[in-house]
């Protein structure tokens, strides 16, 4: 079994497909998929799809045959597939050997963990070196009182800069951050008028004899 290539940087759809099909279901999936440059036409599926079977035989005989195969992974989703590429190699033994999902009608292959853990290393070396360089630009160094760190100077560069931040931003959904901290002064509010008109159940304390 030969090295997959990785196209996670590849975004395909094939809207004409939609003139018959109203829409993705279940049944027609693969159908789609089948016609991106993902696919494999070499695959399990294909021979099983010539063989003109039905549905329900072809996920029976995908369970059995050899070789590369793709199916569907999960149930139905609105708007979003996933679609798992395997590689069978006897009855009991299947190996995972990529992810696709389809948003819509676009289909987009799954980053590798790999490739995940690469990009966040390379990520971490990166802003860990700009934050050495960041800070040796603040020593000053001095025959007689040798290396000093100049205050002055880090705070004026050390602000935050709000365009970074609006950049970050803009990055994320920050639509459930949002709700969650709205949420918070509700609570605490909740609280305090449940605390205000429960009735003071505590004994009072008998005051102590001097």
């Amino acid at each position: 079994m030969q090295p997959e290539e990785e196209a996670t940087g590849t975004a395909w759809s094939y809207p004409q497909y939609f003139a018959s099909v109203p829409a993705l279901e279940k049944d027609n999936v693969i159908n789609y998929f089948s016609l991106s440059p993902f696919y494999d036409p070499k695959c399990t599926n294909t021979i099983l799809h010539q063989s003109q079977l039905a549905p329900d035989q072809i996920q029976a005989a995908l369970a059995t045959w050899k070789g590369k195969q793709y199916a569907l992974d999960g149930d139905e989703r609105p708007r979003l597939w996933s679609i798992i590429r395997s590689y069978r190699t006897n009855l009991n033994k299947i190996q995972t050997t990529g992810m696709f999902y389809i948003i819509d009608d676009k289909v987009y292959q799954s980053p590798t963990l790999r490739s995940v853990l690469q990009y966040r290393l390379a990520s971490s070396v990166f802003h860990l070196h700009e934050a050495f360089n960041t800070l040796s630009s603040f020593t000053e160094y001095d025959p007689l009182c040798n290396y000093s760190w100049n205050k002055k100077k880090s705070e004026s560069s050390l602000q935050p800069d709000p365009r970074k931040n609006l950049e970050y931003l803009g990055h994320i959904n920050t639509d459930h951050l949002t709700s969650i901290v709205s949420a918070f002064p509700k609570r605490f509010e909740n609280k305090l008028k449940r605390q205000n008109t429960e009735p003071d159940t505590q004994p009072n304390k008998k005051q102590r004899k001097v």
